[in-house]
């Protein structure tokens, strides 16, 4: 029996050589779509936007940093729901808070708001750099 790895390379292989059959069917879906289909689709888009979202972000972020889903929640609620730089609360933002991580250990540091963990990335994780930053802003 397949692993679920090796079934995804195969799915993962089978479309990239497929490419253009995959594009026709989903052409061909779109356009023999009835109004009423259309229509379906939309809602239920929008009842269940929220909960593909969330069902995605717990499956990347396993995937991606190796957090359960319990892991998320535990250190989220050990932030109080907020980001760990600038505090700003999750229900002030329009995306969950980012596992923050350094990226020669892996080890996740907390969690963070998009634009905390952006300047965090833009900055190369380089604390000297970011030192300098501070001086700038010190300036008057």
């Amino acid at each position: 029996m397949k692993t679920r790895e090796e079934k995804n390379a195969y799915a993962r292989q089978w479309k990239q050589e497929n490419r253009d059959h995959v594009l026709e069917l989903q052409r061909s879906y779109y356009h023999n779509e009835t109004e009423e289909q259309r229509k379906h689709r939309k809602e239920y888009d929008k009842e269940h936007h929220s909960k593909r979202r969330d069902k995605y972000n717990a499956h990347h972020r396993e995937w991606r940093y190796g957090i359960s889903p319990d892991e998320y929640n535990r250190l989220f609620e050990s932030q109080n729901g907020r980001c760990a730089i600038c505090g700003k609360p999750q229900s002030e933002l329009k995306k969950a808070l980012h596992v923050d991580h350094n990226h020669d250990s892996g080890e996740i540091r907390g969690l963070l708001c998009f634009t905390c963990n952006a300047g965090i990335g833009f900055f190369h994780d380089d604390i000297e750099v970011l030192r300098a930053a501070v001086l700038y802003l010190n300036k008057e």
